[in-house]
């Protein structure tokens, strides 16, 4: 069973609904007779983006008459190749894939239809000039700046220490351990301490002198 088709009039009825594909399908639907009619417009492409516009902007506003749908259409292109006719005689052709990139082009612009206003050339230029001015200024400050700062660096580590010993450096203060005093036996140093004889031999072989008796008294 093949699936239904829709008819022109009801393509109509869903792209006044908001259906942008709806509307894609009744234009490709009389394809070959908008192309026919565009080619005889000095810009074939740019005349049939233009009726595509044209037909969405009527479609916004109702201005459609259901009674003949393809010469609502192929009068649209009609009035684009009027306002841009081709030269006689020049024989013009359009690429296969041409009516679909236009209405890529033209659906960006729906439901309303209409382009955005392109800025002036004059304009663009001056923006285009501003903006170099600001990238080069902002350059040259760069390179200014970084000048500068190479001058203070290299005048700070040139300048010479003038007392090396003062320069304290911040930093947890560490005591230094005292020396040891050397551990004293009395008043004497335990490594000058000196002999006794302790076995009395020294005493036996001392010489003995003159016994002094006490003194005494008379009764």
């Amino acid at each position: 069973m093949g699936r239904p088709r829709h008819t022109d009039l009801e393509l109509l009825e869903l792209a006044r609904a908001g259906s942008a594909p709806a509307f894609a399908s009744l234009l490709h639907r009389h394809r070959e007779v908008l192309d026919r009619s565009a080619l005889r417009a000095e810009h074939p492409e740019r005349a049939l983006e233009s009726a595509m516009l044209a037909a969405i902007r009527e479609l916004r506003r109702d201005a459609v008459s259901s009674d003949d749908l393809r010469g609502w259409l192929v009068a649209l292109v009609e009035e684009q190749v009027e306002r841009d006719p081709g030269r006689p005689g020049v024989e013009r052709m359009l690429p296969a894939d041409s009516f679909d990139r236009q209405w890529v082009r033209a659906e960006r612009h729906w439901p309303s239809g209409r382009r955005l206003p392109s800025p002036p050339r004059w304009a663009v230029q001056v923006a285009i000039a501003l903006m170099i001015a600001t990238v080069g200024a902002g350059g040259a400050y760069l390179v200014v700046t970084a000048e500068m700062t190479t001058e203070v660096i290299r005048d700070l580590i040139a300048e010479p220490v003038e007392d090396p010993d003062a320069v304290v450096v911040p930093g947890p203060v560490i005591d230094a351990p005292a020396e040891e005093a050397p551990e004293l036996f009395g008043d004497v140093e335990i490594g000058e301490l000196p002999t006794y004889d302790l076995t009395g031999e020294g005493a036996r072989e001392a010489p003995s002198g003159p016994t002094v008796s006490p003194p005494t008294t008379d009764g």
